[in-house]
């Protein structure tokens, strides 16, 4: 059973693996070198040094690796250092991924099961060949059950994308079943496609082996244009698709984040696009504000300042004192 950073007390002898989260070779005052880390798992980092055969142990691995250290775990100023006697990386496959990186509370294959039972419910046919060729490829369904829904802010942790898009196309459907009911005005099908569809750039958007960071593909080109590759490069094996249906599907993807300002190549100019991007916005929100109210470290009734959301949350169990 792994031994994570919050659990080691100073004066106690460690072997473990952990995350080389940074790395960097510094000098001593006496010119000689040292070396600096960030030893890191999913519930928190802590600075290591090495300050012997620092070469050696240098040359052994990189900035992001996993490694297995042995260490003295020391009080430093107040807070845990680990001092480094002998460290070794390991290959990814040694690991268990969800010691170090956030996961879903949900199984991400259950999920991923309603996902399949929703694009089975559409009735064109058109969408539904669409979606199975996306879902017999093994390796597209093993990257949208594993990758992150984002970096912060909301569903960022393994299985993230796969709840966020399930949460999203079921708000969706929910919605336009309320209209419908009164006046038929929304095309469920195209609805729930672009919702199935609006973040699957994510997969290639983000790395999240050792890590949740943006790739190159992400800061060069972003989520938006990757979704809509990769709808592309689907729509290829589809001759018979019909062109409209694929433009409205690209413009549900660009469309998505409702404004420019907000990343948008596009804004909402279909009923659809307009609902999907409500119920995408809704359900960020949402989990944003209810995972920074959960982890939240203070006793009183309210919550610390939330900069992204401009407030303080109420989170009950006491007078309304303070906040706003």
């Amino acid at each position: 059973m792994k031994t994570y950073v919050t659990d080691i007390q100073p004066g106690s002898l460690v072997e473990e693996v952990f995350i080389a989260a940074e790395k960097s070779v510094k000098t001593r005052g006496d010119g000689s070198p040292f070396l600096s880390l960030v030893l890191a798992d999913k519930t928190g980092q802590a600075p290591a040094v090495v300050w012997d055969n620092v070469q050696a142990l240098s040359a052994a691995f990189s900035a992001g690796d996993f490694v297995r250290v042995q260490a003295l775990a020391q009080d430093y100023r107040g807070a845990l250092q680990f001092k480094i006697k002998d460290l070794r990386r390991l290959d990814p496959a040694e690991v268990d991924p969800g010691d170090f990186l956030p996961v879903s509370r949900q199984d991400p294959q259950q999920t991923f099961a309603e996902i399949r039972r929703t694009a089975q419910s559409l009735t064109a046919p058109h969408l539904r060949r669409l979606f199975d060729a996306m879902f017999s490829d093994t390796r597209f369904t093993a990257r949208f059950c594993r990758a992150p829904g984002a970096k912060l802010m909301h569903h960022a942790y393994l299985g993230g994308l796969v709840e966020h898009t399930f949460s999203v196309a079921t708000l969706a459907q929910s919605i336009a079943v309320f209209y419908n009911s009164r006046e038929p005005c929304l095309n469920r099908d195209i609805l729930v496609a672009g919702a199935l569809l609006h973040d699957i750039g994510k997969m290639e958007e983000f790395i999240y082996d050792t890590r949740i960071d943006l790739s190159e593909k992400g800061r060069l080109e972003g989520h938006i244009v990757l979704g809509v590759s990769m709808l592309e490069s689907y729509l290829r094996d589809l001759p018979d698709f019909p062109d409209e249906d694929a433009l409205l599907l690209r413009h549900m993807i660009v469309s998505h984040h409702g404004t420019r300002e907000n990343g948008s190549p596009e804004v909402p100019r279909t009923l659809e696009a307009l609902l999907l991007h409500m119920a995408d916005d809704m359900d960020a929100k949402f989990w944003g504000a209810r995972v920074f109210m959960e982890g939240d470290p203070g006793d009183g009734p309210w919550t610390a300042w939330n900069k992204p959301f401009s407030r303080f949350f109420y989170k009950g169990g006491g007078e309304r004192t303070g906040g706003q």
